[in-house]
Parts: C-alpha cells; structure tokens; sequence
C-alpha cells in the first residue's frame, strides 16, 4: 500500500478541519435568533376599493426555511398618503396571525379618502420572541390604490346679499352605470377660505347653503361626501366688490414735459363701506379700440398725473391726440383692494412741435450731403425747448438706421454703399416729442 507523502497528509488534515469548523459555525449561528431585517416578512401586498374603505389583503411569511424566535403572532400594517407623505403605523397589532387581510376605514389624515389620492400600504410579521416580549420584521414591499374620483357637485352660484352669502349647486350625477355600488352621496363639506377659515357639514338632500356671516371677499371650496370617501373639491370664486365711485370731469393738456391729465376725485359720501381712496390706475389709448394700463396704482391721492410714458418710438408725435381714462383704488382695514368703473375719457393733443427747416440733399463726389436748418420757435412755456434731430435713413435693401444730432448740428455726410434710393427723414426732437418729419429721397448710382 502506498503511503502519502507527509506534505499531502498535512494539508490534507487542515483542509477536514477547516470543512468541519465552517459546519460547526453554521450550525451555532442557526441556533441565534434572527434579527428584525432578516425575520420573514408578508408578501403580495395588495389593496383594493370597497364600499366602506381600502381593502388591504397579503401573503403570510414564509418561514420554512427560517429559524425563528418564536411563533407568527400578528402583523403591523403601515400607510402612507400620497406621492409625499410618510409612513405611519395605523394598526399596531392586528392581534392575530390567521387573517391576511383587513379594511381600512379611517379614511386617512382627513378622516375619508379623497379623491385621485395614492395610498400605500405595507405590512410587518409580529413574532414571539420567546421570552414574553415579541420581535418585529422589517416591512414588505407596499402596495398602492388611488382612491376613486367619485363626482363633484355642478354649477355653482353664489349670490352675495346684506343676509349672506348665498351658495347654490347641482347635486352630482350618479346615474351612469359605473357607478353602481359606490356608497351612497351622504353629505357634502364646505370650507370657507376667508377670515372665519370655517368648515361647515351639509346634509345630502341639500342643494343650497347660505353662509349668513360670508361676503364677497369669502371663497369657497364644496366636497362630496361618499362614506370614507370624497369627491375632488369644487370651488366657488370670490364674488363681486360692490361699486364705487369714479373720478370725474376728467381733462389734460399737453406740458413740456408730458401730457397732463386731471380729475376730479370720487363723491364717496353715499357708499357704505369703509374705504379710502390710495391711489389711482390710468388708462391711454391712441387710435386703438382698447385701453393700456400704463399705471396700475400711481399710490397717491393726487388727482393730476404727468404722462411721460413714450411710444415704442421713444416720443410722442406733434399733432398725435392720447385719450385717457382713470379708475380710482380704495382699500379698507383689511388692505382689501376695490376698483371703480374707468371715468368718462378725455383726450390730449400733442402740440405741433416744428419740423427743421429747408431740409435738402446734394450728391458730391460720392458723397451724399444733407443740410437743414433750425426751427423758428416762438411758443409759450407749455411747449419744451429743442433738444436735437433724430434722421432715419432707409436703403435701396429696406435696411433702416437711425442717426441722432445735437442741436449744433444741421449737416450730415452719408457714404452709401449701395446703388438705388436712399430716403432720409429728419425730424426736431424736444425732450420726449418729436415734430413730423420731412423726406429727401435721394439716388445713387445707375438706375
């Protein structure tokens, strides 16, 4: 018989021991108990919709292959609402381990479930830990339902009037087949999203409400009551400010520095509310059909106000009429902001601020040569000063450029690079008006 060598019987009894020693140690870690993260937990967590709350059913853990402290005793099951809500234990203990399901019919933080909601749900394994003490698993994956979008209440009205606020609706509709089953309408919720903030139950014959505290300036918000579940909430806008009153005898003038507008301010010794006036929105149109805010609160109870606000162009144009209308702004204690109707409209005339004199072009080696000469002034000091010219000078390719000179200048030498007719414009400017202009069309060229 062949003997091994000494070398091979030595790693041969170390690699037996080494063997032996692993199985000893997985026979003794089988005898610790388990920790909660490796217990065996629930499986197939799913919920379901029923009559009177969220259904939420699982598989019992599977413990066949797992030492366990001790017996399952009951699971814990935990919910969470929406997309970003936490996890919250609402049942502690179901205090049994033979059901795998349950209804839930709290009906979440609101007490029902509302409508288009997520609400997930996921369970833990209770177990004995042998010494008169339980152990907990870690939780199963969730299971998840979006609670149904039961109908809404239609139509909302709402009449404000010295009794209250008076709201009214349509009842949903639950006549399409779909629906059949649903629990029954059993009421509805109003919520008032003003200075009472108060939440009001209604019965579900009702169609009506009047809120005998309520003004314009409540909103409010309507649900439909299902049992444990509500329908998405309707809301009822706020409601119309009473009037007040208007400026009057509103008229302007044209200044050196603008155009001027002036009123009278509002008659308010017939209104009841206690308001004051704080301020002013000014309207301006010129040959359009619609009004432009072009000051939406001037914040002050001054009844003149200086237009000074250009045109794109950056003037306003001699012989041009601006027609203005002005609202007034009250606030009362609360800073609760009213608008009156726009006040009767008056229009301003832009002077006929004088165009430069004896403009005219000459073609000089190439060059093009403009000259013009200074207005005649002679006005009173409602009109502004001159200030400069402004010429605008188009291409034969439709390009414009615009070139602007002091009052000292009254010559211009223009190198065109191109063939065809130029067209200059040249107009006065005067602080923020400008007069008309005169053209000199001018070819360069062969034609």
């Amino acid at each position: 018989m062949q003997r091994l060598n000494p070398t091979i019987r030595t790693h041969l009894g170390l690699s037996v021991f080494v063997a032996l020693l692993g199985v000893l140690t997985a026979m003794a870690m089988s005898l610790l108990p388990a920790s909660g993260n490796t217990l065996p937990r629930p499986s197939d967590v799913e919920v379901e919709v029923v009559s009177t709350g969220m259904k939420v059913t699982w598989e019992e853990p599977d413990t066949s292959n797992a030492t366990l402290p001790g017996q399952l005793l009951s699971y814990k099951i935990e919910r969470q609402e929406g997309l970003t809500g936490e996890w919250e234990s609402f049942i502690d203990d179901t205090k049994s381990s033979a059901s795998t399901s349950l209804i839930d019919t709290t009906g979440g933080t609101s007490g029902r479930f509302h409508a288009g909601r997520a609400y997930f749900y996921r369970v833990s394994a209770i177990y004995d830990d042998g010494n008169d003490g339980t152990r907990t698993s870690g939780p199963s994956h969730h299971g998840v339902r979006v609670a149904p979008s039961y109908p809404m209440p239609t139509d909302l009205d709402r009449d404000d009037t010295t009794n209250g606020t008076e709201l009214e609706w349509v009842p949903p509709d639950l006549s399409s087949p779909s629906l059949d089953g649903i629990p029954s309408l059993s009421g509805y919720e109003l919520t008032v999203n003003g200075s009472s903030g108060s939440t009001h139950t209604i019965a579900s014959t009702a169609s009506t409400y009047t809120h005998s505290s309520g003004d314009f300036k409540d909103d409010y918000e309507i649900i439909a009551i299902y049992d444990k579940f509500e329908s998405r909430e309707a809301r009822f806008a706020q409601g119309t400010p009473p009037p007040v009153p208007a400026p009057t005898n509103l008229s302007g003038s044209a200044k050196s520095q603008g155009l001027e507008v002036t009123w009278d301010e509002p008659d308010t010794s017939d209104i009841d509310l206690d308001i004051d006036i704080v301020g002013y929105e000014i309207l301006r149109r010129r040959a359009k059909p619609a009004y432009e805010t072009i000051e939406s609160n001037t914040d002050s109870t001054s009844t003149t106000y200086l237009d000074n606000l250009t045109e794109a162009n950056g003037f306003f144009i001699a012989g041009q009429g601006y027609t203005y209308q002005v609202r007034a702004i009250y606030e009362d204690d609360e800073r609760y902001e009213y608008r009156s109707d726009p006040s009767d409209s008056g229009t301003v005339w832009v002077p006929n601020y004088l165009k430069p004199d004896n403009f005219s072009s000459d073609v000089s080696g190439g060059d093009i040569e403009l000259e013009w000469d200074a207005p005649t002034i002679s006005w009173n000091a409602n009109r502004h000063g001159l200030t400069g010219y402004r010429l605008t000078i188009t291409t034969p390719g439709n390009t414009t450029t615009t070139v602007s000179f002091g009052t000292g200048t009254t010559s211009y030498t223009y190198d065109p690079d191109e063939t065809g007719i130029h067209v200059f414009q040249i107009a006065a400017i005067y602080f923020i008006f400008s007069s008309g202009f005169d053209s000199a069309p001018v070819a360069v060229g062969s034609q």
